[in-house]
């Protein structure tokens, strides 16, 4: 088989070129490239046999394991687009994202058969599960051994790079969920060039952190087998127990990790990482959320071997951005989120869409082929979201639009300056939270903190929950005078708040919600600072 260019052919390759290596391990058992290509024709066929055709969307409901790395592969094979929906997610939410995609079958397991009872039937476009074994009204219920029975004769369809491979929809929210279409050509794209940037080979070992609901799964569903190496899986207990996470991680040898900050920052301080063998470890990879220099710092103390870099991109363009760390970053400096991948363009506009000056903040434009195609079935949020402009040579392009403030810095790389949405005015001047959040992280003793704009006493204050390194001890007169010598007034917040943690969605992103009305509660009761 010559280099794949549909993320269908991943697998199927792997097993031509390595069929006895290990493709893929977790608590439910380990596979390699020829098992893992025997049980994806299987479940395709399966599905097939079931009614799936060519760009229906398949939702994969299993909690993280081998058999659900199996069915992302499977309805892929299937030609079928796979739509991952959280096993923890309320049903409410499971249901608005089967009858906002149209998912007319989803791959489960037994255990989530009674949270399958429980989601209500809106519109219900769903007519089977595969892989459940007790009775859900109203659905066809496909046990595993008609599974097995149904699993002859597959008949691959004729796939194209532009048909859709997966739809990923945002956690947490409230509403409608929106839907991130991406194509074959998309997601095979961003693997071709994560392998690229980050060297990934056959004999590496890629640690899965992340639920298959989140974007930067994809690095090890996609990236792992185009590079032959192997995947590990994490269960999702151990993310929730750094001790047993980190040795899990010894114990496999693993040489890649990528995961978003909070999880590097619970390993750090709760992981016994100094009592660990993580001689393995090769590379480190973080992004989705600033990351404190000095747990950055703590971190490279334990892994030596280790090399760490910051990724950046929202799900909508996979990564578009990195940076390779060459050593401790200074404290109280931003980490920068450096450079394009190899085929992203960057540009950065004022409010009028015009490019601005080095140095200066704007707003991001990102153009690549690792991009979405579109929101599932939102044209209002789609228009929005993209820009067409005029190239210098003649023709146009399709730019999407992150939302995100940067500037270019002098050495060419880009500072992540915060959020257009994360605009709050306090007395009338425009403050950037994270500009805030940037400058208390800075602070020592400070590993976390979040900032934000809550109601006391009947005024709008700014205020701040952090988040202690280890086990500092901080005053808050102290910190408050460290940010003063660093922001104006006005940013300066009226109160900080001292938290054991921050909460976050299942995804593990930083649930600024919650953080506010964390703060809107504890502060009500102490008053606000005039």
């Amino acid at each position: 088989m010559t280099a794949p260019f549909l993320l269908s052919q991943l697998v199927a390759r792997g097993a031509e070129q390595r069929p006895g290596a290990e493709a893929v391990r977790s608590g439910d058992g380990r596979l390699t490239y020829g098992e893992l290509a025997d049980r994806t024709e299987a479940l395709a066929a399966a599905l097939q046999s079931f009614g799936v055709h060519r760009g229906d969307r398949v939702g994969v409901y299993l909690h993280k394991s081998v058999a659900g790395f199996v069915a992302v592969h499977a309805v892929l094979r299937a030609g079928a687009a796979y739509v991952p929906i959280d096993p923890f997610a309320p049903p409410s939410l499971v249901a608005r994202i089967i009858d906002d995609c149209g998912i007319e079958v989803v791959v489960t397991e037994p255990r989530q058969g009674a949270q399958l009872a429980r989601v209500p039937p809106l519109t219900r476009s769903l007519r089977a599960a595969v892989g459940l074994d007790q009775p859900v009204e109203g659905l066809r219920v496909v046990p595993a051994d008609e599974v097995a029975a149904a699993s002859g004769g597959l008949a691959p369809p004729k796939v194209l790079s532009e048909d859709i491979a997966y739809v990923m929809y945002t956690s947490g929210s409230t509403g409608r969920p929106k839907g991130i279409v991406h194509t074959h050509r998309s997601g095979l794209r961003y693997a071709q060039q994560a392998v690229e940037v980050y060297g990934v080979g056959p004999g590496d070992r890629l640690a899965n952190s992340a639920p298959f609901h989140f974007d930067i799964s994809t690095f090890e569903l996609f990236a792992g087998p185009l590079a032959g190496a192997s995947t590990l899986v994490i269960p999702e207990p151990y993310l929730k127990m750094p001790a047993s996470l980190s040795q899990l991680l010894a114990d496999d040898r693993s040489t890649f990790w990528y995961s978003v900050p909070f999880l590097l920052g619970e390993l750090l301080a709760r992981g016994a990482l100094g009592s660990r063998d993580l001689a393995s470890l090769r590379w480190v990879l973080f992004g989705g959320e600033v990351m404190a220099p000095e747990t950055i710092a703590g971190l490279m103390a334990h892994l030596p071997n280790a090399r760490f870099s910051n990724s950046y991109g929202p799900a909508e363009v996979n990564q578009c951005t990195f940076h390779h760390l060459a050593g401790p970053p200074p404290s109280g400096e931003p980490v920068p989120i450096g450079g394009p991948m190899p085929d992203a363009d960057l540009l950065v506009v004022d409010e009028h869409g015009e490019e601005v000056a080095g140095g200066e903040v704007g707003a991001l434009l990102v153009r690549g082929s690792t991009m979405m195609d579109r929101y599932w079935g939102r044209e209002d949020l789609s228009s929005r979201a993209f820009t067409t402009r005029a190239l210098p040579g003649g023709g146009s392009a399709r730019w999407y639009r992150t939302g995100d403030l940067v500037r270019q810095r002098a050495d060419g790389e880009y500072e992540f300056i915060g959020r257009q949405d994360n605009q709050v005015k306090v007395r009338g001047n425009r403050v950037e939270l994270e500009s805030v959040e940037a400058v208390l992280v800075g602070v020592p003793g400070v590993e976390h903190a979040v900032a934000g704009v809550v109601e006391v006493d009947g005024a709008q204050v700014l205020a701040a929950a952090m988040v202690p390194t280890g086990g500092a001890s901080l005053e808050e007169s102290v910190v408050l005078a460290s940010a003063a010598a660093l922001l104006p007034p006005y940013a300066v917040p009226f109160r900080l708040v001292l938290v054991e943690r921050l909460p976050f969605t299942p995804s593990g992103k930083l649930d600024r919600r919650a953080v506010r009305a964390q703060l809107a509660e504890r502060l009500s009761t102490r008053g606000a600072r005039t």
